[in-house]
C-alpha cells in the first residue's frame, strides 16, 4: 500500500502527463505551480517511484498475457518534436 499525502487522482494525473502527455515533472511542477500548489520535485519523484513498485504487478500480469500471444500489433507513430535550430 502507498502511503503519501497524494491521493489515487493526483498520482495518475502525474503519471498521465508524463507518460500520454509527454510532459515532464519540472513542467508538471510549475502548472501545479501555477494553481497554487507548491510541490518539490524530489516529492514527485518519490511519488512517481512509490507508484510504480504499487502499479508493477498489473505491469507483470499484462507483459506475461501479451508475451503468449503470437502476435502483437503496436502503434510506432512519432511525436513532432519543435526544433528551435
Amino acid at each position: 500500500m502507498l502511503k503519501c499525502l497524494a491521493d489515487s487522482s493526483l498520482l495518475s494525473e502525474i503519471i498521465l502527463n508524463k507518460y500520454l502527455y509527454h510532459i515532464p515533472f519540472h513542467r508538471q511542477i510549475q502548472k501545479f505551480k501555477n494553481l497554487g500548489a507548491r510541490l518539490n520535485a524530489s516529492t514527485i519523484g518519490d511519488w512517481f517511484a512509490a507508484s510504480t513498485k504499487v502499479l508493477k504487478p498489473i505491469y507483470d500480469n499484462l507483459r506475461a498475457k501479451v508475451r503468449t500471444t503470437d502476435y502483437i500489433q503496436v502503434d510506432e507513430s512519432t511525436i513532432q518534436v519543435i526544433s528551435n535550430r
